[in-house]
């Protein structure tokens, strides 16, 4: 399930999913309030392996606010997830959750650059840059996570060719192999691409 590249995700708005949801047992909940008795059966349920030839769980938890002790409780189960498990906060008001939650979380602006049409034009303008240019762009992929690697890498296979687009494709592997570690700084990968690329 290498589908995204973190276990959990702060987002602004309920995700859209680009893949079938079939293969995955989905758990949606949507409330007022994240409070403790939710919070315990989010990781109870967690804790069980997917049914019916599922191959992982997707939680999709909506509220406005927390409280101190399912901030707690749910801050355990992001600390150690289950294999295969993936959890998709929203929340609008993400100033309004405790630092030691946000910072297990990885924010994916569902309205982003990546689902806006521009990610293409933008990607395509870097790699036709050079690299003091490239260096000034990095930050509009920032906020991409591998959506950003994935039409790079379709660009270079288009556009680059020989002993380029093997230094390239290599170059990938290794931002893709980096992006997957739980420390990744995007500023690194982008500016290391922007610097390194043909």
């Amino acid at each position: 399930m290498d589908l995204f590249t973190h276990h959990a995700y702060l987002c602004v708005s309920e995700p859209v999913f680009t893949f079938d949801l079939e293969q995955f047992t989905v758990r949606r909940y949507d409330l007022p309030t994240l409070n403790i008795d939710t919070s315990r059966a989010i990781i109870d349920e967690a804790s069980f392996r997917p049914e019916g030839g599922k191959i992982g769980k997707i939680f999709i938890i909506i509220f406005d606010k927390t409280t101190p002790e399912a901030s707690e409780a749910l801050l355990k189960v992001l600390e150690d997830p289950p294999v295969q498990t993936k959890f998709f906060l929203v929340n609008r008001a993400s100033s309004s959750l405790p630092l030691t939650l946000l910072s297990r979380l990885m924010i994916w602006e569902t309205e982003s650059l990546a689902s806006s049409g521009d990610l293409k034009s933008k990607v395509k303008k870097f790699l036709d840059s050079n690299s003091e240019d490239r260096l000034t762009q990095i930050t509009n992929f920032f906020d991409c996570g591998e959506e950003a690697l994935n039409e790079l890498e379709i660009l270079v296979n288009k556009k680059l060719k020989g002993s380029e687009r093997a230094q390239a494709l290599k170059l990938l592997i290794e931002a893709r192999h980096f992006h997957q570690q739980p420390a990744m700084v995007p500023k690194l990968l982008w500016e290391h691409l922007a610097l390194s690329l043909p």
